[in-house]
């Protein structure tokens, strides 16, 4: 008997991903790769978080931004202190977190007030910008002169008739009067505004307007008192005792 051959083995083959082995180095490589990419954008994000949560601590609850001055603009009846009482802004508060649109409200009650404003000046200020009501006919009474505006709003006392402003000899606690004289003080071409004494009335449609140069207006309402005050204009070249132009298209002269 010939003698028993031992069975040759092959070579087993290197497998670089094969079923049953595992990852290459080249995939150990590449999830490395993604993890840190991962962990690299948690952390950014944390980062951001926690900028994001400094700049609202800085902003709205740190003294490095609170409110130190209240700055106020566009007063000549109103005085500064005035409106900064009125204004009520809380010194210290973070400027962030002022109620602009409340402390707007609290200087809007004060008469002269037409508008305002208030705004954030950064770091420190609350600025708060005031446009006064533009007086057009005065009421005299015991104190002084009640200033009207072209509304009718009565808002301010004042000792002395301001410049270019009309006297109203009217009921001052009459509003639907004040605010007719307003109208027509208002509408009138300034060339004749500039020639009323006073305006009267003391009914809404029987308005009389007396001029310097002589004549008196019988005025009627103060509708169409634009057309009115021209066709007074032209009227006064004939230099009449009195006009009425109540009814403008058809007008009257004395």
């Amino acid at each position: 008997m010939s003698p028993t051959a031992t069975p040759t083995r092959r070579p087993e083959s290197r497998s670089t991903g094969g079923s049953g082995r595992g990852p290459s180095i080249a995939q150990q490589r590449r999830r490395r790769e993604r993890r840190i990419r991962r962990l690299k954008r948690a952390l950014i994000a944390l980062l951001v978080l926690a900028l994001l949560a400094a700049a609202g601590w800085l902003v709205g609850f740190s003294p490095v931004l609170a409110t130190e001055k209240v700055s106020v603009s566009g007063t000549k009846l109103l005085t500064v202190d005035g409106v900064r009482t009125t204004a009520a802004v809380p010194i210290g508060l973070p400027l962030a977190r002022q109620d602009t649109t409340a402390i707007a409200d609290r200087v809007a009650t004060l008469a002269p007030v037409d508008t305002v404003s208030v705004d954030r000046r950064w770091p420190d200020t609350v600025e708060i910008k005031v446009v006064e009501r533009k007086p057009v006919v005065a009421v005299k009474t015991g104190a002084g002169y009640l200033l009207v505006d072209h509304t009718g709003r009565a808002f301010e006392t004042v000792p002395m008739l301001p410049t270019g402003v009309v006297q109203a000899g009217v009921d001052p606690a009459d509003a639907a009067l004040l605010t007719e004289a307003g109208i027509i003080a208002s509408t009138v071409p300034a060339e004749l505004r500039d020639e009323i004494s006073t305006i009267e009335g003391g009914a809404t449609d029987s308005f009389k307007v007396h001029l310097d140069s002589g004549p008196t207006v019988f005025w009627g309402s103060a509708d169409q008192s634009a057309l009115k005050g021209q066709v007074t204009l032209l009227l006064l070249k004939k230099k009449p005792k009195a006009i009425d132009v109540s009814a403008p298209h058809s007008p009257a002269v004395k």
